[in-house]
């Protein structure tokens, strides 16, 4: 059998450190219209102190379910209210890796309640942040269900921004709220 023969071009050599890394497209801001929900006082208590004990929570049937796209900030609206002239403004973030590394989506001036935050791919970590330092602060509860029921993680703020890893197996929805009677 009998070989063509190879014809070799010369083309310039270009190292992978050169070449310009692809930057992730801008995340895609969304004004959230509602329906706006406000965790009652027994949804709060029972969020605050039932990851103490192991308790599974059930989301209330009037709270609604939020379906958040990859890459959104999602503006829940509550920036010029008399609430955040008072609290700041206030972000909550879920990550898809450890550290609060490549953020999935956020939540951003929440009021006192997001309602329930679902997304299309699992988050391995939440990051909470706000403007002031200070008592009460924004809480995230991070749920492996679909629709902010069942086993779920509190994670809070220190000072004015914290990261916290999942403790167990990821997340794929999540409640942001701030106690409002303050």
């Amino acid at each position: 059998m009998k070989l063509a023969p190879l014809f070799f071009t010369s083309l310039p050599l270009v190292h992978a450190a050169s070449l310009p890394s692809p930057s992730p497209p801008p995340p895609r801001v969304v004004q959230y219209d509602g329906p706006y929900y406000e965790l009652p006082e027994s949804e709060k208590e029972k969020l605050a102190t039932y990851h103490l004990t192991n308790k599974s929570y059930t989301r209330p049937a009037d709270m609604p379910l939020i379906y958040v796209e990859e890459g959104t900030i999602l503006e829940m609206g509550a920036a010029n209210s008399s609430l955040s002239k008072r609290g700041g403004w206030r972000r909550i973030t879920a990550h898809s890796r450890y550290n609060c590394v490549d953020r999935i989506v956020s939540v951003d001036n929440f009021g006192c309640g997001t309602g329930c935050v679902v997304m299309n791919r699992w988050a391995w970590s939440g990051r909470v942040q706000q403007e002031y330092h200070g008592n009460p602060y924004p809480t995230m509860d991070v749920f492996n269900s679909g629709d902010c029921t069942g086993s779920y993680q509190h994670m809070g703020v220190v000072n004015t921004d914290s990261c916290t890893n999942d403790a167990c197996c990821g997340f794929l929805s999540f409640i942001g709220w701030w106690d409002c009677r303050h």
